[in-house]
């Protein structure tokens, strides 16, 4: 489930999620189903009538998917055992393996460089936009970014509104 939820952030992954998913059911004789929505998956094992719903973080680090999927593909291929897997993906979680400069960009208050930019090249390469249109979305996203850090200093339920 933890792989489920982490391969379907942002990329919204729904096939690649399913198949993962129907590979590892099939492997270890899983009786259970999924349902991936857009940000909510839910899980129900179907031997005791027990559904289990995770909603998924909104996140752009495609590092962090491509090391769950790859995990995930070990596991399959008899590479890992689930012990092993589980370790790899705490780890992952934690960043024990990605170098500094991802860290410094996966977590706030480096993160902040990114909604600027991101949002001044969406401008620019998606709606033709020219440097004044980049400049405009560029504050956006550094405001966006700033109301997301705050609420997530804030923490406990004002967190609640990053998902809105």
């Amino acid at each position: 489930m933890r792989t489920a939820v982490e391969l379907h952030r942002a990329w919204n992954m729904t096939l690649l999620t399913s198949n993962i998913l129907q590979q590892i059911k099939d492997k270890f004789g899983l009786r259970m189903t999924w349902s991936l929505g857009v940000v909510k998956l839910k899980f129900r094992v179907e031997d005791g009538g027990y559904e289990l719903h995770r909603k998924v973080p909104y996140d752009y680090d495609s590092e962090y998917q491509d090391v769950y999927y790859r995990i995930a593909l070990a596991l399959i291929a008899g590479k890992i055992n689930v012990h092993e897997a589980l370790i790899y993906q705490t780890e992952s979680k934690h960043g024990v393996h990605t170098a500094v400069g991802g860290l410094i960009l996966r977590n706030f208050p480096g993160r902040l460089v990114l909604y600027p930019f991101q949002a001044s090249m969406c401008a620019i390469i998606f709606f033709s936009g020219k440097w004044v249109d980049a400049a405009v979305a560029a504050i956006c996203g550094l405001a966006a970014g700033l109301v997301e850090y705050a609420l997530g200093c804030i923490g406990g339920q004002a967190t609640v509104l990053l998902d809105v």
